[in-house]
């Protein structure tokens, strides 16, 4: 072959390589991009995701506290009302013991 053909063909390889090069740049370019969007994306959705479930669970242990506090009131109020009671009786106990130990004196 002549050097002016062997050279033009030379060219033409050379800026086809370049084109592919090119074009090969730009698809994976698309591709890196396309890729961070999605991860970004599932990022955001997993942190949506954390963020209801952290707010689920607080609601949830928020009412079970109210529940304890409810259930701790009520006992407390059954307690004292039982507390009263006995000490009422402790009291009448007391004045009959207090009567009957009066009776046995006056007898004696």
């Amino acid at each position: 072959m002549p050097k002016p053909i062997l050279i033009l063909a030379f060219a033409a390889i050379t800026l086809t390589t370049a084109g592919c090069s090119k074009n090969t740049e730009d698809a994976s370019r698309n591709a890196v991009d396309a890729a961070a969007s999605d991860t970004a994306t599932n990022a955001a959705k997993a942190g949506d995701a954390i963020a209801g479930a952290a707010k689920d669970l607080g609601a949830k242990a928020s009412e079970a506290a109210d529940d304890a506090a409810r259930t701790l009131k009520a006992g407390g109020a059954r307690a004292s009302d039982a507390a009263d009671s006995a000490a009422s009786r402790a009291n009448q106990m007391g004045k009959a013991a207090s009567a009957e130990a009066g009776e046995h004196a006056r007898e004696r």
